[in-house]
């Protein structure tokens, strides 16, 4: 019996070469996107999983500052760790780490200097806690005196070549100096903590550890004993805050704790200070949907151009039960038709996989690997999802052809032809309507993009070049400036704490005047920013080095901070009083700053505080667009000559905001992928629809013809019933696609709004593929010769 159904199948696929080529076709496109959306939804789902314990390990979160505008953070202050563990005896083990502001690391032997993104100070059980692998030195001692550093293997390739890290000395913002205890292994790419250098947090003073109200840049982690004790202690710490911090906080200051279990962060943390930008669940979920949906289009297919060839095989399933075949075993044999055809679709797909894999890779902004769909686990996973395929695609017309009655199919006629024929338009219009939901939020998505791509920020973005400086160089700002302002295609250059496409640091200020408290982001500037950024003052004056007072005890603020801090006009702001919480500084507002977008359209502006300040991270310099190569060459020859210390790197502001915009925008190519390859996938169904179509009315073509019908009429009447069907899969996909895009848009807090023409643009398209699948079809039979055509069968 198997030996005579391999025979009906070969032979099938050898005669209907077309019907197979598209079935196959079809399904491995199908699997081969189902494939690499899962090897994506795995690697972000294994995020931190593969830590010694993960499932008991918390990170610790803050939500700090004033009534009404505390903000939730990833960080926390010093002395959280150390007290956790001393007075809640759930805890196990608390750890610190703590990341530095690009220092530069500089191995002076061989002259090699960077500056480093990825150094920070740890508690010396960190590495324990987590359980890294050492390829060099001894984890008992790593970390345990104050000049200790554990690198990771990429750094030490970078600083010492081939030879042994241990016992090399490496030099730390010029000053300090640590010796190479320890290599670790490189950490996989799944883990949002990643670092280069790990140094003493002891080595950073007492002092600098002792302050509950200092976040930056600190992470705690504690360790459970199991996992429901976490909501045992989220209950006792705002207890806990009250005892340390209760009596230092001002009136109206909010100071929480939270606790964030280690494989939540990647997919559903995205809070403040991250350690890196983390994933979305969402988004996951979304690509899911995408290779179901995809995969359900190709099954359909095979279901389609099934059933529509029922007719072909009406007479074998006949003789096959005239002969004594049961049910049963027809139902096998379709069934194993299916499983065969699945099977052949499945191996196209693998190698479609390996083709497609670096590009998706790019879209996807990931590191994929195909050769993890060899794992046990996975491929168990894989032969389940050609399984069921298989059976998704081979059941109905298994079962439809089955109950087939011997007699009505000799005839020719069924009443079951009438239901079949029912389903197909029923699963061609749910294809479309797929296919037309993806190609709007395509639409939608890019448009989206465009927007936030070319819309106004508020200053000018365009030919700013920006260096990191050490603190070291900003003490020399004013000679820099002197030298860079010699070269007429540098127009003006600035220092600055942060530049726009920085996350802002944030303080607690207070006006007496208008009886309101906030926090607001803080912007430490000397006097030519505003010039370099052309930034805007629509109230007052700016900052000017003739005021004496402005060095000290002059603010600007922006729109949005005059407006929280209760003035309904910004001239009533001007020379009022504000006070830092703590009491540092106390200054007037002598002028008011346009608004503008520090990071992403994606969120809000925030209330902004400008003032002078000496202490500086970056330097700004505003270039002349004939000349940005010259002028670049300058800036790199005065900072050599000034601070021969500083590793020269740089970055162009406008390039920043690109990044900031990239993950949406590949979302963007994405989604577009995926609906072509879906409208592709229906477009091939359609196609072979039309081909039996088109077949099965060949007399009656020929019988027009002969009557005087003519060829665009004839390609009208083959073509006209499945574009009714693709006219009414727009009606289903609107609404749909509507309600999608406009919950997808609400993450954006400047978006733009959703047009009809969208809808009508992308209904169009999909009826202009309808239409040129078919007509070929349609136009390739109106041609035909009469004479052949009614000689048919």
């Amino acid at each position: 019996m198997l030996k005579s159904y391999l025979k009906v199948v070969t032979r099938n696929l050898t005669r209907y070469k077309g019907y197979a080529l598209i079935n196959i076709a079809g399904l491995a496109v199908g699997l081969a996107c189902c494939f690499l959306i899962l090897l994506y939804v795995r690697w972000e789902l294994s995020y931190d999983r593969f830590y010694d314990g993960a499932e008991q390990i918390y990170r610790v979160t803050s939500r700090f500052g004033d009534e009404g505008s505390a903000r939730d953070g990833a960080n926390t202050s010093y002395p959280t760790a150390p007290n956790l563990k001393a007075e809640f005896p759930e805890v196990m083990e608390a750890v610190r780490i703590r990341r530095a502001f690009q220092p530069v690391v500089a191995y002076e032997p061989a002259n090699r200097r960077f500056r480093e993104r990825s150094f920070f100070f740890a508690d010396s059980t960190f590495l324990d806690f987590f359980g890294f692998a050492f390829l060099e030195g001894d984890r008992k001692t790593a970390l345990r005196t104050p000049n200790s550093l554990v690198i990771s293997a990429t750094t030490a390739r970078r600083f010492f070549g081939d030879e042994r890290a241990v016992g090399k000395m490496l030099t730390y913002n010029g000053s300090q100096i640590f010796r190479v205890d320890g290599v670790l292994r490189d950490l996989p790419g799944n883990t949002h903590l990643e670092f280069d250098f790990l140094a003493p947090i002891a080595s950073l003073g007492a002092s600098a550890l002792s302050s509950w109200t200092t976040f930056t840049q600190n992470y705690t982690y504690i360790k459970l004993p199991r996992h429901d004790t976490a909501s045992q202690v989220e209950a006792k710490l705002p207890a806990f805050v009250e005892r340390h911090v209760g009596q230092v906080l001002a009136p109206g200051t909010v100071f929480e704790l939270h606790l964030q279990p280690l494989t939540d962060i990647h997919l559903r943390s995205h809070l403040r200070n991250e350690l890196k930008p983390n994933g979305d669940l969402g988004q996951v979920q979304l690509f899911a949907t995408i290779a179901v949906l995809v995969l359900l289009i190709a099954c359909i297919n095979f279901m389609n151009l099934a059933t529509a060839r029922s007719v072909k095989r009406a007479r074998e399933v006949a003789v096959r039960k005239v002969v004594g075949a049961h049910r049963r075993q027809l139902i096998r044999q379709f069934l194993g038709e299916s499983i065969l055809v699945t099977f052949l679709a499945f191996l196209l797909a693998l190698f479609l996989v390996e083709l497609l894999l670096p590009p998706f890779n790019y879209l996807v902004n990931r590191d994929l690997y195909s050769h993890v769909l060899a794992g046990p686990e996975i491929l168990a996973g894989l032969l389940v999802i050609v399984l069921l395929t298989a059976l998704l695609a081979g059941s109905y017309p298994a079962l439809f052809l089955s109950r087939f009655r011997p007699i009505e199919a000799f005839r020719a006629q069924s009443t079951r032809r009438a239901l079949a024929y029912r389903m197909r338009q029923g699963l061609v219009v749910l294809q479309f309507t797929v296919s037309i939901v993806l190609i709007i939020c395509s639409l939608l998505v890019y448009g989206q993009m465009d927007y936030m791509l070319h819309e106004d920020l508020g200053f000018d973005q365009h030919q700013v070049l920006v260096v990191p400086v050490d603190a070291q160089t900003a003490r020399q700002s004013r000679t820099i400036k002197h030298e860079l302002g010699k070269h007429a295609d540098i127009l003006s250059a600035s220092f600055s704490m942060l530049v726009p496409s920085k996350r802002l640091w944030t303080w607690g200020i207070e006006s007496e005047a208008s009886n309101q408290r906030m926090t607001i982001g803080t912007y430490l500037v000397d006097f030519d920013f505003l010039n370099t950024y052309g930034l805007d003052i629509i109230a007052g004056r700016g900052l000017s080095e003739t005021m004496p007072t402005d060095s000290t005890n002059s603010f600007l603020l922006n729109e949005t901070a005059v407006r929280q801090l209760g003035w309904s006009q910004l001239h009533e702001a001007l020379g009022q009083e504000l006070s830092w919480s703590d009491g540092r500084r106390t200054g007037l507002v002598v002028g008011v700053v346009r608004d503008f977008h520090i990071v992403s359209l994606q969120e809000r502006i925030e209330p902004i505080v400008f003032f002078i300040a000496s202490n500086y991270n970056y330097l700004s310099v505003k270039l002349r667009a004939s000349g940005t190569r010259r002028a670049l060459a300058h800036v790199q020859q005065t900072l050599a000559a000034i601070a021969p210390q500083l590793p020269f790197e740089y970055f162009f502001i406008d390039e920043n905001f690109d990044r900031l915009h990239r993950a949406n925008e590949q979302l963007a190519q994405t989604i577009t992928a995926f609906s072509l390859i879906a409208i592709t996938i229906a477009g091939l169904g359609l196609f072979g629809l039309a081909a039996f179509s088109a077949e099965q009315r060949t007399k009656e073509v020929g019988v027009r013809k002969v009557l005087g019908a003519t060829v665009p009429g004839i390609a009208s009447l083959l073509s006209r019933e499945l574009v009714k069907l693709v006219l009414l899969a727009n009606v289903l996909a609107w609404p749909v696609a509507y309600f999608a895009m406009n919950k997808w848009l609400q993450n954006f807090a400047y978006r733009i709004s959703i047009e009809w023409w969208v809808f009508l643009l992308a209904g169009g398209l999909a009826l202009l593929i309808a239409l040129l699948t078919v007509s070929t079809q349609a136009i390739r039979a109106a041609l035909a010769n009469p004479v052949e055509s009614l000689r048919y069968e």
